[in-house]
């Protein structure tokens, strides 16, 4: 459903969503370590729209020889 979403009107509704894009595999393949991840239905309601799943979670930038505490992190969204 979200694939032919994305290739109808979504995208012109939604400000340029698109709702078949996987945000934790972009995030890894950028190079970041996912340290927490939960998966979620926003809104939690019986019809299902194409932007209702979503990823939240925390990703950091592998230790590089810079401490900790100056380490990137990036929220996890989806749409």
């Amino acid at each position: 459903m979200q694939r032919l979403a994305d290739a109808t009107v979504w995208p012109l509704l939604a400000g340029g969503c698109h709702t078949a894009t996987d945000p934790v595999g972009l995030i890894d393949r950028a190079g970041f370590v996912i340290t927490e991840l939960r998966r979620l239905r926003f809104p939690d309601t019986l019809i299902t729209q194409p932007s209702t799943p979503h990823v939240l979670g925390v990703a950091r930038r592998p230790d590089r020889g810079t401490p900790p505490d100056l380490g990137r992190s990036a929220a996890l969204g989806e749409g």
